[in-house]
């Protein structure tokens, strides 16, 4: 039983009707932040969990108090993965998708977060943008401190080959791919 808020999924096809409905979440606050179709139909949602997660058939945990996260459902509803970087207090507020069905999702994190085996490293206390995609190689971005509301861009949605970055503060952008 959930005694926090939880994050909810509802898919419509083009005429409004209702597809299909799935929630996850844990026994804390969840939050679902954003939501991205590929050209076959499969959603993707990211947003942040604390301590621990259920997603259909896989339980997501953090290693801190708080993780974002990447969850991929079939165009049917049916849960595909979920992917949360680690290494403490993360969270994500956005996600699109580029012409070649790469995955790019932005938020922020203190301390230091890891995506696969790039780890970027921040300040106590101090929230660290980060843009990262999930698709053919890493890309990830680093600043240095950022006031977390409404801050980081990316456009256009849906992307086609150029994603544009706007980033709404003086900031140093490093790119890895």
């Amino acid at each position: 039983v959930n005694v926090g808020l939880e994050i909810r999924v509802e898919f419509y096809d083009s005429l409004g009707n209702q597809q299909w409905v799935k929630s996850a979440g844990g026994t804390s606050n969840d939050f679902g932040y954003g939501a991205v179709t590929d050209s076959l139909g499969n959603c993707y949602i990211t947003g942040n969990f604390n301590f621990s997660a259920a997603f259909d058939t896989a339980t997501a945990t953090t290693t801190g108090f708080s993780d974002s996260f990447v969850a991929k459902y079939h165009d049917d509803g049916s849960f595909v993965w979920v992917k949360n970087p680690g290494n403490g207090f993360n969270r994500s507020y956005a996600i699109d998708m580029d012409f070649y069905q790469n995955i790019y999702h932005t938020g922020d994190f203190d301390f230091s977060v890891m995506f696969d085996t790039v780890t970027l490293n921040g300040f106590p206390s101090c929230a660290e943008p980060y843009i990262a995609k999930i698709g053919y190689g890493s890309i990830i971005t680093s600043a240095n401190s950022i006031e977390k509301e409404n801050k980081i861009l990316i456009y256009p949605n849906p992307a086609n080959e150029i994603v544009n970055v706007n980033v709404k503060m003086r900031a140093e952008i490093k790119i890895y791919n």
